[in-house]
C-alpha cells in the first residue's frame, strides 16, 4: 500500500448512515490505519447524507467496523499507489467483483492471490480493509459519486454478490 508519510490525507468515507469528508493524520497507508481496527479521528470534517449537502461537524471519526468505503478525496494521494497496484496486477488474478452493504452496491476490480476463491476474499483475509479499483457505487440503484480509482472496503459490513475472473 502507498505510504503517504507524515502529514494529512483528505478522505471520503461512506457508511450506511451517510458520508463524511475529513483530514486524517497519516503515518502510513490508509489500509494500514484501518487494519489497526481502532477509530481514526478526522479533523476539518464535514458530514451529510450519502448524496447531498455536507455541513461542518465538530467531531468525526472513521470506525473501521462501520465503514463501507474509504477513499482518498480529490486532490489527495491515491489509496493504493501505482507501484503497489502494478505489483498486484502482476502477481495476482484480477476479478470483476460486486459487493453489497445494505443499500450500497459497489462494483469494481479486486486482485486475489492465485488459487484463492475471490468469493472468500472477505472471509479469509486477515485484513479488515481491502483495495478495490475502477469502482462504481450505487445507493438504492442510483449512481453515487465516488470517483476514486481505488477505495477500501470495510469488510464486516460487506457481502460478496459475485466475482468473475477477468480475461
Amino acid at each position: 500500500m502507498a505510504v503517504f508519510g507524515a502529514g494529512k490525507l483528505k478522505v471520503d468515507v461512506i457508511t450506511n448512515e451517510g458520508r463524511v469528508l475529513g483530514m486524517v493524520g497519516s503515518s502510513g497507508s490508509l489500509a494500514d490505519m484501518l487494519n489497526k481496527r481502532s477509530t481514526i479521528p478526522l479533523s476539518e470534517a464535514q458530514a451529510g447524507p450519502l448524496s447531498g449537502a455536507m455541513a461542518p461537524v465538530r467531531q468525526a471519526e472513521i470506525d473501521p467496523y462501520d465503514t463501507i468505503l474509504v477513499g482518498a478525496a480529490t486532490g489527495s494521494a491515491p489509496v493504493v499507489g501505482p507501484t503497489d497496484r502494478s505489483a498486484m496486477a502482476k502477481f495476482r488474478d484480477a476479478y470483476d467483483a460486486v459487493y453489497e452493504a445494505g443499500k450500497i452496491r459497489v462494483a469494481g476490480t479486486i486482485y486475489a492471490i492465485p488459487g484463492h476463491d475471490p468469493m472468500d476474499t472477505l472471509d479469509r483475509s486477515i485484513e479488515l480493509a481491502i483495495p478495490i479499483f475502477d469502482l462504481s457505487v450505487t445507493c438504492n440503484g442510483a449512481p453515487l459519486p465516488f470517483a476514486r480509482d481505488a477505495a477500501i472496503i470495510g469488510r464486516p459490513n460487506v457481502k460478496v454478490v459475485s466475482a468473475r475472473k477477468k480475461s
